[in-house]
């Protein structure tokens, strides 16, 4: 037997996977794309199931330091699902095509209903091409091919992210002064300047570079170090001069 309700190849609507409700009187079909499909027990013969309810995860939890980098997601890999688990009465978790565990509220108010998070601290979803740790205060930043920025906290014992936001170049190497304050990241032509604010990276500046694998602050901060072609750079990091 087929559903009637059923959503049919005409929506683009790959099944990935199917769980009870969690009042076990009916169940919900997850798509490639993040679309969730309720249905509900009903009285016809012909069609013992109704379709109840649609919904694409949606609404971002704003108080989660990546509320930023989740909207800049758009419709792409933060909301396909590739398979699900119902936890509790108003909790949905489901893993993403690239491997992150992710929560959403199914409750009855509309303006909460499908708003996501991550489960736990989300990863990278490629390799990792620079870390960097801060000399004064428990402060971690990691960079990767996925073309995320990242800054953990570790003072606790536990690694706990507190930034997270995507980046336009992909960066070779960088590091934090010893401040915490401040970031200088290499990429292919430029080096960027970043303050570390309380919920964003803010780029100052940028400094046309030729080649610049490497760049390091002195241990007080005040000076920079940076590697251009076969030449190393030295500057005074608050004025930018060369000393």
């Amino acid at each position: 037997m087929v559903l009637g309700s059923s959503p049919g190849f005409q929506q683009n609507f790959a099944i990935r996977d199917m769980v009870k409700q969690p009042d076990g009187q009916g169940f919900l079909v997850a798509s490639n794309w993040g679309k969730i499909i309720a249905y509900e027990p009903s009285t016809s013969v012909k069609c013992p199931y109704d379709r109840i309810a649609a919904q694409l995860p949606a609404g971002i939890d704003e108080s989660q330091p990546w509320a930023n980098f989740l909207k800049d997601q758009g419709g792409a890999p933060m909301f396909r699902i590739s398979a699900m688990a119902v936890v509790s009465q108003n909790r949905l978790v489901y893993v993403t095509g690239d491997g992150q565990l992710m929560k959403m509220h199914l409750i009855d108010k509309p303006e909460d209903t499908g708003k996501i998070s991550y489960l736990y601290e989300p990863y990278h979803i490629r390799a990792i091409t620079s870390v960097t740790t801060c000399l004064k205060k428990p402060f971690l930043m990691t960079t990767g091919d996925d073309m995320t920025l990242r800054l953990y906290q570790y003072h606790t014992g536990l690694m706990k992210l507190k930034l997270c936001e995507r980046i336009d170049e992909p960066i070779i190497s960088m590091d934090m002064h010893p401040t915490g304050m401040f970031l200088v990241a290499a990429t292919h032509a430029n080096l960027v300047y970043y303050t570390i604010c309380e919920r964003m990276f803010v780029i100052q500046h940028k400094v046309p570079v030729n080649d610049c694998r490497l760049v390091r602050f002195s241990h007080g901060g005040h000076f920079l170090a940076v590697s251009e072609q076969n030449d190393v750079r030295i500057f005074k990091f608050f004025t930018g001069e060369g000393p």
